[in-house]
């Protein structure tokens, strides 16, 4: 399982890359194996998106290149997902072309199953094919699937609460951290790279739809950041922003220790404000930097699954780009992944 070392040490940015169908096995054992990862050091790439589009993003298929192993959790409805077997077929890829090391782990399913694809496996494939997916693409997603049920890797039956599963658990971070040990300079460059104070310009980053909050609690909380001590970024250009976030802005983003995204009412009809968005979440999964949710006057459940002013915001910005345009579907992954984040609620 040893890989042998890389030649592009210098974009490994994580240990671990996560690769699961969250529905069934965030809570019960995703969680607990991601929490045990990081309690032995081990950086971890975790999609927190519980609600995935169609079209994965392209942050996602970076971050698995960027990543030193990937753990590949094969559950009964993992097949199912095109999301994750677009996965699993770019995991193979980067397997065969910069040695990326890739174990799986089947959760309640027989390893046979996956690899001859039977069962919810041969399910969800017969599936495909009646909805009219492409032959070249069930080609790719059979053959990932194969040879990665092929590749030496865990078994788990029970709930990671019984003894049993406990040491299993215990034995695949051993395996993760014997790894690391043995290639310890194709990320630590990445890894262990101090972010001091002089890296970062701003202590806060503010992001929020300026003709709802400006002059109101954006402003307030601005001035209550400032008298603070805190050195906070609040764009004050006009009011009628171009469709285009400026490089500048940009760099305010990556320039900042903590982003707070005040989601209001009509936040999500700016395409400048869904833009800072996907870069914000971006940035927490490449820079480790801290995302805030803040939901004025709105639930945010709505921004989760975008319904009532979300859902028509979204609904408009598909019209003029179309369902399946790709920034469209970035912008959706993103305000769900920051839906998912703890925050605050505050009225209007």
């Amino acid at each position: 399982m040893a890989a042998s070392a890389s030649s592009s040490s210098s974009s490994r940015t994580y240990h671990v890359y996560l690769s699961f169908r969250g529905e069934e096995t965030h809570l019960s054992y995703i969680h607990p194996l991601c929490k045990a990862l990081k309690q032995r050091g081990i950086r971890v790439f975790m999609n927190e998106a519980m609600e995935k589009g169609e079209n994965i993003a392209e942050s996602l298929l970076q971050s698995i290149e960027a990543s030193q192993i990937a753990l590949v959790i094969f559950s009964q409805n993992y097949a199912s997902s095109k999301w994750c077997l677009h996965e699993v077929v770019k995991i193979m890829e980067c397997k065969r072309s910069q040695a990326l090391v890739v174990m799986p782990i089947f959760y309640k399913v027989d390893p046979s199953d996956v690899r001859f694809q039977r069962g919810k496996y041969r399910k969800a494939m017969e599936d495909y094919e009646q909805a009219g997916t492409g032959r070249d693409k069930l080609f790719w997603w059979r053959k990932a699937l194969t040879e990665i049920s092929d590749l030496p890797g865990f078994s788990h039956e029970h709930s990671v609460d019984s003894g049993s599963a406990s040491e299993q658990l215990e034995e695949i971070v051993e395996k993760v951290l014997s790894l690391v040990r043995e290639h310890p300079m194709r990320i630590e460059s990445q890894i262990h790279e101090p972010k001091v104070d002089k890296w970062f310009h701003y202590d806060v980053f503010l992001s929020f739809r300026g003709k709802d909050t400006r002059h109101g609690f954006t402003s307030t909380l601005y001035r209550a950041l400032r008298r603070s001590g805190i050195h906070a970024f609040m764009d004050d250009s006009g009011l009628e922003r171009g469709e285009e976030v400026s490089a500048s802005l940009m760099q305010a983003i990556e320039r900042s220790q903590i982003n707070l995204v005040i989601f209001s009412p009509d936040y999500a009809s700016s395409s400048w404000c869904l833009d800072e968005l996907v870069k914000i979440m971006e940035c927490r999964r490449s820079l480790a930097q801290v995302a805030i949710p803040i939901f004025y006057g709105v639930e945010s459940s709505d921004v989760r699954h975008q319904r009532g002013a979300y859902g028509k915001a979204m609904k408009r910005h598909e019209e003029r780009l179309g369902s399946e345009n790709d920034e469209v579907m970035r912008w959706r992954e993103a305000l769900r992944a920051a839906a998912n984040i703890s925050g605050f609620v505050f009225s209007w």
